[in-house]
């Protein structure tokens, strides 16, 4: 379908530009949904989006495949946005069928950080689809933080003031700071998955991962933890006295109709919320 590498990266920018056009046009662009779970109840409350790619042999690329190209060559903004309304027309859909709501969060890239007007396109987009503003997320990575902190702790500080919740991806693969972290208006911190890995059968990487969680409840967050793939890994995060995770122990990013089958038909969430 595409040029691209034996990894799978499209390696003419032009070729993606133009790629992305039509894939969004013909629908092979989609939004896939990954549960966040409450440990102690094992409920759904919440869901992240992700992007996915469909391929002609039915099957879909991951993000790392495209990701990368779609920032060098501009066009990640295009996406960010692509699937920003998709999450907010799925939400909206929700409500006019009756379905108990869950909040859908929202990756952004750092190429948002070169528009003045970022905050307030998220708002308007917000307010064109009717959704309530805190049923949406608004998800960075930690490491934006450090490309224009002033710009970016703004934009962050209307959208929070505004009824967004904003959350920190992928903490602790950055320069993570205490004082980064209190100055941010941020709602929700999400603790790598790399500091998960591993502290069922290591003490220290236990440890390690309890120092992490104390810095940020110093600075009164909330905090998930992702990649959470075994019943270990949920205990001991609950014996370290946290309760939010995601993770393929509890499901990997299904499609949109299959998240809605599991979590939101009538009969399976009455299951799930109890």
């Amino acid at each position: 379908m595409y040029n691209t590498t034996p990894e799978g990266h499209i390696i003419n920018l032009d070729r993606a530009r133009c790629a992305l056009a039509a894939a969004l046009q013909s629908g092979e662009v989609e939004m896939f949904l990954q549960p966040k779970f409450s440990l102690t109840e094992r409920r759904i409350i919440g869901a992240e989006a992700l992007t996915r790619w469909k391929k002609q042999d039915g099957g879909y690329a991951l993000p790392s495949e495209f990701i990368p190209v779609l920032e060098e060559c501009g066009n990640i903004v295009e996406l960010d946005y692509y699937i920003y309304m998709m999450a907010l027309s799925v939400i909206k859909k929700w409500e006019i069928e009756g379905r108990n709501l869950l909040p859908i969060s929202v990756n952004f890239s750092r190429a948002h950080l070169k528009d003045d007007d970022f905050a307030k396109k998220v708002i308007k987009i917000s307010d064109y689809y009717g959704v309530a503003r805190n049923l949406v997320g608004i998800e960075i990575t930690e490491t934006i933080l450090h490309d224009d902190n002033k710009k970016l702790i703004s934009d962050l500080a209307t959208l929070q003031k505004a009824g967004f919740k904003i959350s920190i991806d992928d903490f602790g693969t950055g320069y993570s700071s205490l004082d980064l972290l209190l100055e941010a208006p941020v709602d929700v911190v999400k603790i790598d998955k790399k500091f998960v890995k591993g502290i069922g059968h290591s003490r220290t990487k236990r440890d390690y991962l309890e120092g992490i969680a104390h810095l940020v409840g110093i600075a009164q967050k909330d905090i998930i933890f992702e990649g959470v793939e075994t019943e270990r890994q949920a205990s001991v995060i609950l014996e370290l006295g946290y309760n939010k995770a995601q993770g393929f122990l509890f499901d990997r990013p299904v499609s949109v109709k299959e998240f809605e089958y599991k979590y939101l038909s009538f009969d399976n969430f009455s299951k799930l919320m109890a």
